[in-house]
């Protein structure tokens, strides 16, 4: 039987442009050491926004401020895990706070990359989407002003 999971994630830059990614550690994952935004499962009742920001905090120490008002939807089938996955990508802009990712078990280590540094061979699906959406997201914006 197929689960459907929908993972709340946040594409954050900082005032450079450089990306926050977060290193997955979870030996029993084959996503295992794979790089991915941070993000996470949206609790009952939660708006997926007010789900992003908190799963950002939990999983970095960081806060941040949404800049996107809806989602980019990417979806995947997952034939090892019997799951599919509809993820919700917001755009969000770095805050405050230090990278502390002690109080997240499935958080190996988070930085800053450039989009150039960005290895996507060792991300998780939808990496590179979920960043060419929302860098092209920013340039929109930038050019209304």
């Amino acid at each position: 039987m197929f689960k459907t999971h929908y993972p709340a994630l946040a594409v954050v830059f900082d005032k450079e442009g450089k990306i926050l990614m977060a290193r997955r550690e979870e030996a029993r994952s084959h996503f295992n050491n794979l790089w991915q935004f941070p993000g996470g499962g949206i609790e009952f009742g939660e708006d997926p926004k007010d789900a992003v920001v908190r799963e950002v905090r939990e999983e970095t120490g960081l806060s941040v401020k949404l800049l996107s008002k809806h989602p980019f939807v990417f979806n995947y089938s997952d034939p090892l895990t019997n799951s599919h996955v509809v993820a919700l990508g917001f755009v969000a802009k770095y805050v405050s706070g230090t990278i502390d990712t002690s109080r997240d078990h499935n958080t190996g280590e988070a930085k800053w990359f450039a989009y150039k540094e960005i290895d996507f061979k060792t991300c998780v699906p939808l990496t590179r989407e979920l960043v060419d959406s929302a860098v092209a997201f920013l340039k929109e914006e930038q050019d209304k002003s």
